[in-house]
């Protein structure tokens, strides 16, 4: 297990990109609600998604959110008004 915040996230996405390109998993967990919401993890979803890495979100209680954190979409100003027609 390894810390990743906002102070150390630059240094840990250059640490975990080698791993994720090397075919290896692993997981991001938040101790404070959903990775990525209002959390520095979208700085690594982004830079999974930049170097071709899938992104795999387990979804709760909202597909919506579990959708937003995967897609590197910023999440820090989110409005749902709804599903399209």
């Amino acid at each position: 297990m390894r810390l990743f915040h906002q102070y150390n996230s630059k240094k840990m996405i250059k640490t975990v990109l080698p791993i994720l390109k090397s075919n290896q998993i692993i997981s991001l967990i938040s101790d404070a609600g959903t990775p990525t919401i209002s959390d520095p993890g979208l700085d690594l979803i982004r830079a999974c998604i930049e170097n071709s890495i899938k992104v795999y979100s387990i979804p709760g209680p909202s597909a919506v959110i579990a959708s937003l954190v995967s897609s590197g979409i910023s999440t820090d100003k989110f409005s749902f008004l709804g599903f399209a027609p």
